[in-house]
């Protein structure tokens, strides 16, 4: 299917679509809960192209030919798989160079308000993200390392794409469905449950900002923190975050959490910015969340990464960790990862701070792109060869 011109003739076919109903002309914000109010655009057509082209993507990126070979496989199947990988790279940029992005951060961009009672809008935006979704996902399976400071390679200008379009919007897209005119404000009150069709777009919204991060963990970071941007970021995650105090959904609070780590993982600069604004905080929000996710192991391995992400090097943000809890408690989860990996011959020895020699296949098991299971691992969200560091700065007493 790759190596045909089949799937050029879709994405032909949607890009008329998509300018039918998303014209050139900008278009201006639209509310759908004013009574009488314009209603989103959306077409079946369009959308089940969309779903289409990112079903075929999800499939090939599963039968990637270089994908969990062996080093001498992959040298067998050079050829192959380069093709497979340059024909990949084709196909990305024509999505891109043919507008289909650009109409999909205009079309997210003019959401002003709830889509509750619009089923089609809220289909066509779940099917929109999803296209993207799978476009990201095709694209981070070359991605070997996340926490690689040097500029990623971008045959298809995938991240450059999604770096000046501001994430396509989608920040935007949940700052106006969530906290628009109207919305609940954060208080002592509980909020109103959030109707199905938010919750969906919401958590595929934040799916989709976690998987940029392994697409460019930099290039996810960088745009979140942009002026503008970073503001309505927290407001969405605090929001969140309060939402789900009151109203359980362990499906959206897991995305949040992890969102919140990639966001803050090694920056100083977006360390800061979960520390601030209306209290209780981002920060402060983590630190208590129910006694579950500091006892129970499957929920400490959602929970930790992000502490440590957030608090790491950083003195004011440990201080107000410590309000809470003992950072004994991220120390001590630390060193059990340590003695984990070190079991499975792939830790770096305590102390040392420099990951210890691996082999090939050990090293594909730390550097393959998460699935939906593993991405919540330690290893996937916080370098590996500052293990120890980490382990002994939460370990230490504050001055």
């Amino acid at each position: 299917m790759l190596f045909s011109n089949k799937m050029g003739l879709l994405v032909d076919h949607l890009i008329h679509r998509l300018s039918l109903v998303i014209p050139d002309t900008p278009v201006r914000p639209i509310s759908p809960s004013v009574p009488g109010g314009q209603k989103l655009p959306s077409d079946p057509v369009a959308g089940n192209l969309m779903q289409l082209i990112a079903t075929i993507l999800t499939r090939l990126a599963k039968n990637n030919p270089t994908t969990k070979c062996s080093e001498a496989s992959i040298e067998r199947m050079s050829s192959s798989g380069d093709a497979f990988v340059n024909r990949g790279n084709d196909f990305i940029s024509y999505v891109i160079s043919v507008g289909v992005i650009d109409k999909l951060r205009q079309f997210f961009s003019s959401v002003r308000g709830p889509i509750d009672d619009d089923k089609e809008a809220a289909e066509f935006l779940q099917q929109s993200l999803g296209l993207l979704i799978a476009m990201t996902k095709f694209m981070s399976k070359r991605n070997t390392n996340l926490f690689d400071k040097k500029k990623a390679d971008d045959p298809s200008q995938l991240i450059t794409t999604f770096e000046v379009t501001e994430l396509v919007g989608i920040v935007t897209l949940l700052y106006g469905m969530l906290l628009h005119s109207g919305a609940s404000i954060r208080g002592e009150a509980a909020p109103p449950d959030l109707p199905a069709n938010t919750l969906t777009i919401t958590i595929t919204g934040l799916r989709m900002l976690n998987h940029m991060a392994t697409l460019d963990l930099n290039m996810l970071q960088k745009s979140l923190g942009e002026e503008g941007i970073w503001l309505e970021f927290r407001h969405i995650a605090s929001y969140l975050m309060w939402y789900c105090s009151h109203r359980a959904n362990e499906e959206l609070l897991h995305e949040v959490i992890l969102c919140v780590g990639n966001f803050t993982v090694l920056n100083p600069d977006n360390q800061v910015i979960i520390q601030s604004g209306q209290p209780p905080t981002i920060l402060q929000q983590l630190c208590v969340l129910p006694f579950e996710y500091f006892s129970d192991p499957k929920l400490t391995n959602i929970l930790f990464p992000t502490l440590i992400d957030c608090c790491y090097s950083n003195k004011l943000n440990r201080e107000i960790l410590e309000q809470e809890l003992s950072c004994a408690l991220l120390s001590n989860f630390i060193e059990e990862k340590i003695l984990e990996a070190q079991q499975q011959g792939l830790s770096p020895t305590p102390g040392s701070g420099v990951a210890g020699k691996k082999s090939k296949n050990q090293t594909d098991k730390l550097t393959t792109v998460p699935d939906n299971d593993s991405r919540m691992n330690l290893s996937y969200r916080f370098p590996q060869e500052q293990w120890s560091t980490a382990q002994s700065y939460f370990e230490e007493e504050v001055l």
